[in-house]
């Protein structure tokens, strides 16, 4: 890596440590927790299917949950498989 690089990855790897984390509602809250104890496929796919009703930033949802919430369930979606 050149200079430039390692600016970059310094100032990547600073920043993420200092974005705000936002508060999860109940409603939020459960929605994580939900898939988060979902064993097999189709309980994992349930879950992620109401979540995304309720997340979806089309549906009045903020982007950012929305996008943990998806990385969530391909990440629980390879474990499981």
């Amino acid at each position: 890596f050149n200079n430039s690089n390692n600016n970059f990855f310094k100032n990547f790897f600073n920043n993420a440590n200092t974005v705000k984390k936002k508060k999860l509602s109940l409603v939020e809250q459960q929605l994580f927790n939900a898939l988060g104890r979902a064993k097999n496929q189709k309980s994992i796919r349930q879950a992620y299917l109401k979540g995304v009703l309720k997340l979806h930033p089309n549906k009045g949802g903020d982007m950012e949950l929305f996008k943990n919430f998806k990385a969530k369930y391909i990440l629980k979606k390879k474990v499981s498989s």
